[in-house]
């Protein structure tokens, strides 16, 4: 992995998930929605939008750390699925190392168990 990636994904896995969210949000977007309210919003929408995607993407194929929270297992994790995650989602690499962040802070238990109604 190139090391901007790897500085990246140490960055991004300080963040908080609500932070991720709005900073996923402005990315993808390019500019920055009204309000931060706004942005986590859109971000909690784009990563919905993705889910079956990054699920059938991911589930099944990675072993990952149970979520200890370290920013380094965080890190770690995230530049595993970084791959996939571009894959899928046809993100850019910044994007798409917030989403990578997000999952695993999210929980690959929880990903790929649960359901999209």
């Amino acid at each position: 992995m190139a090391e901007n990636q790897n500085e990246l994904l140490q960055k991004l896995a300080h963040v908080s998930i609500n932070d991720l969210y709005a900073e996923l949000a402005q990315t993808v977007s390019g500019g920055s929605p009204v309000g931060r309210e706004a942005r986590e919003r859109a971000g909690r929408a784009l990563m919905l939008g993705h889910f079956s995607r990054l699920r059938d993407g991911i589930c099944g194929k990675y072993r990952l750390s149970q979520g200890d929270g370290a920013t380094e297992t965080v890190a770690r994790d995230a530049a595993a699925i970084l791959d996939t995650v571009v894959a899928v989602t046809g993100l850019a690499l910044v994007p798409a190392a917030t989403l990578s962040v997000l999952v695993v802070k999210y929980g690959l238990a929880r990903l790929c168990l649960e359901t999209v109604s």
